[in-house]
């Protein structure tokens, strides 16, 4: 899901969003508040990962929560160009540290990352509208991972969490809406 950061228009992001990818939008006092939770229990510095980053809204969130000396390193992943325009721009805003993906991150190799923390609302797409062969490629991926398959009916949104909580070390923290 995608939460409007401050100072963005919702209708210009509204007007962008693209249903079949599971785009829907979110308050961002939302993501303070799951923000504020994981900073309760994290490292003063903690690597972040947002597999769907959107228009910025965790980072932003972040910014907001960390008044109190903490520095993060964000790693942020999107397929949707325009989204990471918005969050390019929510990283200038406040003067925030990361890395941009514009790849899908179900494909990518995101352990070596080693995140302290990983944030998301992820797309929620059902599994009919997911393009045959994409869902083979996740499908495949989760078999390989954990040497087990599930249903093939599932919304994208499983995906995402499995893969999350693959990617991260012990003792890492996961918030997901």
């Amino acid at each position: 899901m995608i939460a409007i950061p401050p100072g963005h228009s919702m209708n210009n992001i509204e007007s962008t969003l693209k249903p079949e990818l599971g785009q829907v939008l979110t308050p961002p006092d939302v993501a303070l508040r799951m923000v504020d939770q994981l900073l309760r229990m994290a490292p003063s510095e903690p690597v972040v990962v947002d597999p769907a980053v959107g228009p910025g809204t965790f980072p932003e969130a972040f910014a907001r929560a960390g008044g109190n000396g903490r520095t993060s390193t964000f790693h942020l992943f999107d397929i949707d160009r325009h989204m990471l325009e918005h969050t390019r721009q929510v990283l200038a805003e406040n003067n925030l540290q990361g890395q941009i993906y514009e790849t899908d991150y179900l494909l990518y190799d995101s352990r070596p990352l080693r995140p302290d923390i990983i944030v998301m609302n992820p797309p929620y797409i059902r599994q009919e509208l997911i393009p045959a062969a994409q869902k083979l490629q996740y499908y495949d991926l989760v078999l390989e991972r954990f040497g087990h398959a599930f249903s093939r009916q599932s919304n994208l949104y499983i995906y995402f969490l499995l893969k999350a909580l693959s990617d991260l070390p012990p003792g890492g923290l996961l918030a997901a809406i």
